[in-house]
């Protein structure tokens, strides 16, 4: 058995669809998918989200009322579509083969759209609370940040603890979602001096309203960081 599929492997299938591939341009998932998938294409020069119809360019509602310490987000997708499917099977079917494409997408825009894609970035994953990762038995801004470290030739580290769970953020106003996240992270203490000086980039797989990933800059800023960005896999959209 072991040598016929050595000899004979099985033809490679979509994660998504499951149709059988004959080419693709990413790794576990067909093109017919990917087609499917919606980009963003008008940025929120800030938070890096898709714009709506009627704005080009500019800073989204969302930034125009928040102060973001961190230098920027980048996402490649719209959290819409196949797109949403696509990281719902991620993350709450334990489909983790999906991190590779996603992963892929996320290096392959930041590098276009980044003006700094050195290689003094350290990759640090947004962690779950410890009884979200047991439930769900892994991390996936965990997979995802293995996948971009990989492929852009970084290093990860598990640098922030997640010391309690928060609930979903996007309904409240800036002040309640500042309360919420407050003390919600802390940098590991055996850890703190591979944040001193350090340029981080933080990794997630889905930027609502940033204030998350903004809580988590602050306190690796605080830990001694000199700049952190964050690059997820996909952006909501501003109203």
């Amino acid at each position: 058995m072991v040598l016929r599929d050595r000899l004979f492997p099985p033809e490679p299938v979509c994660l998504s669809c499951q149709e059988k591939i004959i080419f693709s341009t990413l790794s576990n998932i067909c093109d017919n998918c990917l087609k499917e998938m919606s980009f963003v294409t008008r940025r929120c020069l800030r938070c890096g989200s898709q714009l709506p119809e009627t704005q080009i360019t500019g800073f989204c509602q969302i930034c125009r009322s928040q102060e973001l310490k961190l230098e920027s987000i980048r996402a490649p997708l719209i959290y819409r579509g196949k797109a949403r499917e696509v990281l719902l099977e991620l993350k709450y079917h334990k489909n983790s083969g999906l991190a590779l494409p996603l992963g892929q997408l996320m290096v392959d825009y930041w590098k276009f759209f980044s003006n700094d894609i050195s290689r003094d970035y350290l990759v640090v994953p947004v962690p779950l609370s410890r009884e979200r990762l047991t439930v769900r038995g892994f991390n996936q801004a965990r997979l995802l940040g293995e996948v971009v470290a990989r492929e852009a030739g970084l290093v990860i580290e598990d640098i922030l603890i997640r010391k309690r769970n928060t609930p979903p953020l996007y309904h409240l106003n800036n002040q309640q979602r500042n309360l919420v996240l407050r003390g919600a992270f802390r940098v590991q203490a055996d850890r703190a001096g591979r944040v001193t000086g350090r340029k981080i980039l933080l990794i997630d797989d889905i930027v609502t309203t940033g204030s998350t990933l903004n809580e988590a800059a602050t306190i690796l800023l605080a830990a001694g960081a000199c700049q952190v960005s964050a690059l997820t896999a996909a952006a909501a959209e501003r109203v």
